[in-house]
C-alpha cells in the first residue's frame, strides 16, 4: 500500500474514532442534563411539599388562636425544611439565600409573638401576617427560579398538593382590604386567605385550601409535620432557634452568632464499653445533657485513626474513625442523634500536619516518590538541622530520616510532620476530604492551628530565644505569606458549596486583631471566626509553664480591644477553657468549696455576655477544677512531659518545674467527665485512661441537676438569655471601670435595650460607682445581692449580675409588654 493511501486510511479511521468519541460524550452530556433536570424537578416537588406542610401548620395554629403556644415549633419546622432544600439545590443561590435570611428573621419574630401571648396578650392577624409574609415571598422567588430553569410552567403547585399558591392572588391584608391585589416590595405574593383576615380574626380559610383537596401533604414531609405537631409542647430548652443564614457574604444574622458551642474531648467524655477510654457511643448516650443545657453546636475533638502521640491530633487516616472510639457506623448514629435534637456537629480539622504513620508521609519518605514534596524535606546544614527553629513541644522542629539523611519539618511532635501547602495536590486532597465529611452530614470544622499552614519557602533562621538553643521561626509561619490565599481557596472549593449551613472557626496562635479582621471579614470569604490566644497568655511569665497572677486590667484591655476591633467587621469567639487550657475556675477563680460555684458562674457570666460566640468545654458547666497532679508520673500529655525533660536536662530541679506543670498542664482539662459520685465518676465501668478527679464525689452532673443554684443551671440560664435577648447577640460593647483591678463591668446596647454586666473577680465584698442602674431590672445573677450603699453598687465575693434597662417607648426586646401589632418586633 502506498504511503498516501495508508495515510488517508489512517486519517479516516482517526476521524471516525474521534467522531464516535465525540458522539458518546455528547450523548453522555445530554443524559446528564436530562438527569439533572429530573433531579431539579424532584427537588422542586419536595420543597413545595415541605414548605406547604410548614405553612399549613402555621396557618392552623393561627386559626386555632394557638395563642402562639406552638408557633415556635412550627416555625422551626418550616425553617428546617427550607434549609434542607436550600442546601440540596445549589443552582439558585440568590433565591435560596433570601429564604435563609428571611427565615431567621421570621423565627425571631414568631418567638417574640409567643412571648407576647405568654404575657397575656393576643396575637393579631396582621402581626402574624407581617412575620410570615416575607418568608413566603422568598419561597416564591425560589419557585420562580426553578420553574424558569425548567423552561416553563411544566410543574405547578397543585401537582404537589398546594393548589392555593398562585402568584396572581394577593392576601387581603397586603391589599389593604378584602379582595385587593397588593404586592410586596421585591415582587412575589402571599396566599389569599392564607392568614387570618384582619376583618375575621379567627380566620375562615378552609382547612383544605393548602392541600389540593387532600387531607394533607403526602409522603414523609407530611408525616414529619404531624410528628412535630403531636410533640409540640411550647418552649423547649433542648431545641434552639433554627440555624439558618445566608452565605458568608450575607451573614448579618448568621445562625452561629446566637449559637453556643460545646466542645467534647471524646477520650474523656463517656465510655460505653468499659475499656476506660471514651467513645462515640458514649457521647451519643449523653447527648441529652447537652440538649438540656441548651447548646446549639457540638464540636468533636479528633476521632480519626491515630497513633495517639498527641491524643488524636496526629492523624493517620482522615476518612475513618479510630477503633478506640468506634467506627463510621457509630459516628453516623451520633450525627443523627445530634441532628435529631436540633443541634449541629462540627469536626476538628487538623491539616497543618499529619501523623508520620499516614500513608502520605510514608510515601513521602521516598526521595523519588510522587509525594516527596507533600511535606517539608530539606538536606542537612553543616550536618545538622536545616534551620534553628524550635518545636512547640520542645526540642528542634526538624527530625532526620535515617533512610535518606534528609530532615523533615514538624512544628509540633516528631510524629506530626507538617504538610507542604505550597503543593496544590496537598490542598486538593484536603478539600476532597473536607467535602467527604460535609456530604456525610457534618456541619463545619474547627481548624487546628490553621494560620500555620503557609510557610516562607526559604525557611530562614529565627531570632534566637533567650531561654534555649532554638530560634523563633514564627515570623516565617504564623499567618504566613499565602495563608489568606489558601483559606479563600478552601472556602471557594469547599464551604461555598454549602451556603448558610456551616460554621468554620480557625485556631490561630499569635493572630492579632488586625489579622483577625481579615480572616473573618465576610466579604473576603475565609472563615467565620478565629480562636485567638492573647487573653489566655496574660498569666504567662517567660513561657507557658511560668505562671503569673492575672491582672484584671490586662484582661479588660485585651478582651476590650478584641471587642472593639471586630465590632464592625468579623466576629469573636469567646472561651475560657478547651482541651489545651487548665480549668478556669482554678486559674482565674477560686476552686475551694466556699467560692467554687460563685466564681465559676461569675466567670461564665462575664464571658458569655461579650459580643461573640461562646464555647463551653466539657465539665466547665459543672465547675470542674484542675486535677491533683503530684509527680511527673501523674502526667500523660506530651507537651508537659517534653517540657519537664528539657528543663531537667538544662539543670532545673523537679520541684522547680512541677508547680508550673500542675497549674498550666493540659492534663487538667482531660480528666474524665464527672457524671456522678460513683467510684469512676460514671465515666467508665473499667479503669479510666487518666484518673478521675477525687472531687467528683461533690462536683458531678447528677448533683448539679438536683441543685437549682448549681453551675450547670446557671449555664442553662445564660444560654437561654443569649437565645432570647437580641442585645446579647447584636448589642454594641462599652467597657466600664477599665482601671479597676477588682470588678469587670461593661454594657451592651441594642435598639432601646441596654444591658449592664458586672463581675467581682475577688473573694472580697466590693463597692463600685455605677450611676443610673439603681432601679434597673435584674435579669440574671449568681446569688443573693446586697443592697446599694450610698448610691454605690455592692458586690459580694465573686458575684455577677446582669441588669437590663429599656428606653421609654422601646418596648421589651423579647416581646413582653408589647402589642402584637408593634412594628418594633425584633428582627
Amino acid at each position: 500500500m502506498e504511503w498516501g493511501t495508508l495515510a488517508a486510511t489512517l486519517g479516516g479511521g482517526l476521524i471516525a474514532i474521534a467522531g464516535t468519541v465525540l458522539a458518546d460524550r455528547l450523548r453522555t452530556r445530554q443524559e446528564h442534563r436530562r438527569g439533572l433536570r429530573e433531579r431539579r424537578r424532584e427537588v422542586y416537588a419536595e420543597f413545595i411539599a415541605a414548605a406547604g406542610a410548614a405553612h399549613t401548620e402555621l396557618r392552623r395554629l393561627a386559626q386555632d388562636g394557638a395563642g402562639a403556644a406552638g408557633l415556635e415549633a412550627a416555625s422551626r419546622a418550616a425553617l428546617t425544611d427550607a434549609r434542607v432544600y436550600e442546601v440540596r439545590e445549589r443552582l439558585f443561590l440568590d433565591a435560596s439565600a433570601r429564604i435563609a435570611g428571611t427565615g431567621q428573621t421570621m423565627f425571631e419574630r414568631l418567638r417574640a409573638l409567643r412571648r407576647t401571648v405568654a404575657a397575656g396578650a393576643g396575637v393579631s392577624a396582621s402581626a402574624f401576617h407581617d412575620v410570615y409574609h416575607p418568608y413566603l415571598d422568598a419561597v416564591w422567588a425560589y419557585r420562580e427560579a426553578v420553574r424558569a430553569e425548567l423552561e416553563g410552567p411544566a410543574l405547578v403547585p397543585s401537582d404537589f398538593g398546594w393548589s392555593a399558591w398562585d402568584g396572581r392572588e394577593r392576601c387581603p391584608h397586603c391589599a389593604g382590604g378584602a379582595g385587593g391585589t397588593g404586592a410586596l416590595p421585591g415582587g412575589g405574593g402571599c396566599l389569599r386567605g392564607g392568614y387570618p383576615s384582619p376583618a375575621t380574626p379567627g380566620g375562615a380559610t378552609s382547612p383544605r385550601a393548602f392541600s389540593g383537596g387532600r387531607s394533607g401533604v403526602p409522603g414523609r414531609f407530611g408525616r414529619r409535620m404531624r410528628e412535630r405537631k403531636s410533640t409540640a409542647r411550647g418552649p423547649d430548652p433542648r431545641r434552639r432557634p433554627s440555624m439558618t443564614s445566608g452565605s458568608v457574604t450575607e451573614r448579618t444574622d448568621a445562625w452561629w452568632k446566637s449559637a453556643v458551642v460545646y466542645q467534647i474531648y471524646p477520650r474523656s467524655f463517656a465510655d460505653s464499653d468499659g475499656d476506660g477510654i471514651g467513645d462515640l457511643d458514649g457521647v451519643t448516650g449523653r447527648l441529652d445533657h447537652l440538649a438540656d443545657l441548651g447548646v446549639d453546636v457540638v464540636w468533636l475533638s479528633p476521632v480519626y485513626p491515630s497513633p495517639q502521640d498527641d491524643n488524636g491530633y496526629d492523624i493517620s487516616d482522615y476518612q475513618d474513625i479510630d477503633p478506640v472510639f468506634g467506627d463510621l457506623a457509630a459516628f453516623d448514629r451520633l450525627l443523627a442523634a445530634v441532628h435529631g435534637r436540633g443541634m449541629k456537629l462540627i469536626m476538628d480539622l487538623v491539616v497543618n500536619h499529619t501523623s508520620d504513620e499516614h500513608p502520605w508521609f510514608r510515601e513521602s519518605r521516598d526521595p523519588d516518590g510522587p509525594k516527596r514534596d507533600w511535606y517539608w524535606w530539606r538536606p542537612p546544614r553543616d550536618g545538622r538541622e536545616p534551620n534553628n527553629w524550635g518545636s512547640f513541644f520542645s526540642g528542634p522542629a526538624w527530625t532526620r530520616d535515617p533512610a535518606s539523611g534528609a530532615y523533615y519539618l514538624h512544628l509540633f511532635s516528631p510524629k506530626q510532620p507538617d504538610l507542604n501547602w505550597e503543593n496544590p495536590e496537598v490542598r486538593r486532597a484536603v478539600h476532597a476530604m473536607m467535602r467527604w465529611w460535609l456530604e456525610r452530614g457534618v456541619d463545619g470544622f474547627r481548624m487546628d492551628v490553621v494560620n500555620l499552614v503557609s510557610k516562607d519557602p526559604a525557611l530562614p533562621d529565627g531570632v534566637p530565644r533567650g531561654d534555649g538553643p532554638y530560634g523563633d521561626g514564627s515570623p516565617s509561619y504564623v499567618c504566613g505569606p499565602r495563608v489568606h490565599e489558601y483559606l479563600r481557596e478552601m472556602h471557594r472549593e469547599v464551604m461555598a458549596r454549602y451556603p448558610g449551613r456551616l460554621l468554620t472557626v480557625g485556631e490561630m496562635p499569635g493572630v492579632t486583631v488586625e489579622q483577625a479582621r481579615l480572616f473573618t471579614d465576610p466579604d473576603r470569604a475565609e472563615l467565620d471566626m478565629v480562636f485567638q490566644f492573647e487573653h489566655v497568655g496574660l498569666d504567662h511569665g517567660a513561657h507557658k509553664f511560668d505562671p503569673r497572677p492575672l491582672r484584671l486590667t490586662d484582661l479588660k484591655a485585651s478582651l476590650g480591644r478584641w471587642q472593639t476591633g471586630l465590632a464592625d467587621v468579623g466576629w469573636n469567639s469567646l472561651y475560657w477553657n478547651n482541651h489545651d487550657q487548665p480549668r478556669v475556675v482554678s486559674r482565674f477563680g477560686d476552686d475551694g468549696p466556699s467560692h467554687r460555684t460563685r466564681s465559676a458562674t461569675m466567670l461564665a457570666t462575664v464571658l458569655h455576655l461579650h459580643r461573640g460566640t461562646p464555647y463551653v468545654y466539657q465539665g466547665e458547666e459543672l465547675g470542674m477544677a484542675n486535677a491533683p497532679l503530684r509527680t511527673i508520673e501523674d502526667f500523660r500529655d506530651i507537651e508537659s512531659l517534653n517540657h519537664y525533660a528539657q528543663a531537667l536536662e538544662a539543670g532545673a530541679k523537679p520541684e522547680e518545674v512541677l508547680p508550673g506543670l500542675r497549674a498550666m498542664g493540659r492534663d487538667n482539662a482531660r480528666t474524665p467527665m464527672q457524671w456522678d459520685a460513683s467510684p469512676q465518676a460514671g465515666f467508665t465501668t473499667g479503669t479510666p485512661w487518666l484518673p478521675v478527679n477525687p472531687d467528683h464525689t461533690e462536683v458531678n452532673a447528677a448533683a448539679a441537676y438536683a441543685d437549682p443554684d448549681s453551675v450547670y443551671h446557671h449555664y442553662r440560664r445564660l444560654i437561654a438569655l443569649r437565645h432570647d435577648e437580641p442585645a446579647v447577640v447584636h448589642g454594641d460593647f462599652t467597657m466600664l471601670l477599665p482601671e479597676d483591678e477588682r470588678v469587670y463591668a461593661f454594657t451592651r446596647h441594642h435598639g432601646g435595650t441596654t444591658l449592664l454586666v458586672v463581675g467581682n473577680f475577688t473573694g472580697d465584698t466590693v463597692a463600685v460607682d455605677l450611676p443610673g442602674w439603681e432601679d434597673a431590672e435584674l435579669v440574671l445573677g449568681n446569688g443573693p445581692s446586697a443592697p446599694a450603699e450610698d448610691g454605690r453598687t455592692v458586690l459580694a465575693p465573686w458575684e455577677a449580675r446582669v441588669h437590663r434597662r429599656v428606653a421609654r417607648g422601646a418596648g421589651d426586646p423579647i416581646g413582653a409588654g408589647r402589642t402584637a401589632d408593634d412594628p418594633r418586633l425584633p428582627g
